[in-house]
């Protein structure tokens, strides 16, 4: 059955508002972990980035006999150029914790954000405090990455860092699906604002009645 030119016009509104929600991601390029083991017994503080292409990321934090341990997953996302100057964005980390973490202080685990160079590096913890993350259960859990999305567009940023921070040194625990466990690999999903689609509906709206009245001339 032929289907009217309207059908096709609404159809076409509607895929192309959701090819611009699609198309408004950010591409996780790397992540891994930033670590540092300090040992006061022979005043040794080893400073690493590692980790970079297991399908699991352990963070935590200990504090045994003065030595201190800590490592923090961090994650390096690719930003579109095309949500630069973007306003009113709505964004969700989706990331899937592979076990069930602790929490022993009740503080949580801090995410944190911050521009990024596309390389995981010693000592890439720190930035704009987003949340407290509460691993209570494993399996995917959303992040409302909204500010931090918002902050990379703005700026123009090519690279959007985000990393989770055991805290206090009190034997914080998570385990988070890297870039390398397949079908568990974390995203970020951006959602255009409502202007952006309905502008782009209207458009099509448009060109649908224009066509519509120059058959009616004929």
């Amino acid at each position: 059955m032929k289907r009217p030119f309207g059908f096709s016009m609404i159809m076409f509104a509607f895929f192309t508002g959701a090819a611009i929600a699609n198309a408004a991601l950010l591409t996780q390029v790397t992540d891994g972990r930033s670590y540092y083991d300090y040992d006061p017994g022979f005043g040794i503080l080893t400073k690493t980035a590692d980790q970079l292409d297991a399908s699991e990321l352990k963070g935590f934090s200990t504090d045994s006999g003065g030595r201190k341990q800590i490592a923090c997953p961090v994650f390096e996302f690719q930003v579109d150029s095309g949500l630069f100057g973007a306003e009113n964005l709505s964004c969700t980390l989706d990331i899937y914790f592979t076990r069930t973490g602790s929490d022993s202080d009740g503080g949580g685990i801090a995410l944190n954000y911050a521009q990024g160079n596309g390389i995981v590096e010693y000592g890439d913890t720190g930035g704009t405090h987003i949340m407290k993350v509460d691993p209570v259960q494993s399996g995917w859990q959303s992040i409302d990455v909204s500010s931090a999305v918002q902050d990379a567009a703005n700026g123009n940023w090519d690279w959007l860092r985000l990393s989770f921070v055991p805290d206090n040194w009190s034997g914080d625990t998570i385990w988070l699906a890297s870039s390398e466990n397949v079908d568990h690999e974390p995203f970020i999903a951006v959602i255009p604002e409502p202007g952006t689609m309905g502008l782009a509906i209207m458009g099509v709206m448009a060109l649908y009645f224009r066509r519509r009245r120059f058959y009616l001339s004929r």
